[in-house]
């Protein structure tokens, strides 16, 4: 039987932990930040310029974190949320799930793709 028991703190000091999946948010949302101007540069794609990409990572980031938390709140643990509702918004204790921030960055860079192509959505 496959026991996963892996530590999801990286390293802490005092009582501030850092968490080796955030640290992974972090590197993709930088990658994405600096990566996104040379390829829409190197493919000639017009619109995408560094104020676009800089209002993507950001919403992008906004609806990671908002879909991951979410996700984890209704799916794998509503019952301890529903008794501690403070508890939503205290991202310092963990809880994020990856699949709730996938929708989350998903839903958010369609709203940001109507916006920059159709302007009337």
């Amino acid at each position: 039987m496959f026991v996963q028991n892996i530590n999801p703190t990286l390293f802490s000091f005092g009582g501030f932990e850092i968490r080796y999946y955030g640290i992974i948010y972090v590197l993709g949302f930088l990658l994405a930040l600096f990566w996104l101007p040379k390829l829409a540069k190197k493919y000639n794609l017009h619109g995408i310029d560094q104020k676009f990409v800089d209002d993507f990572i950001f919403w992008a980031i906004i609806g990671d974190l908002i879909g991951a938390r979410l996700f984890h709140v209704f799916l794998y643990e509503p019952a301890y949320y529903l008794k501690n509702p403070l508890e939503i918004v205290m991202l310092w204790h963990g809880g994020l799930s990856f699949h709730g921030g996938f929708l989350g960055v998903i839903i958010a860079a369609s709203f940001g793709y109507c916006a920059l192509f159709w302007q009337d959505c």
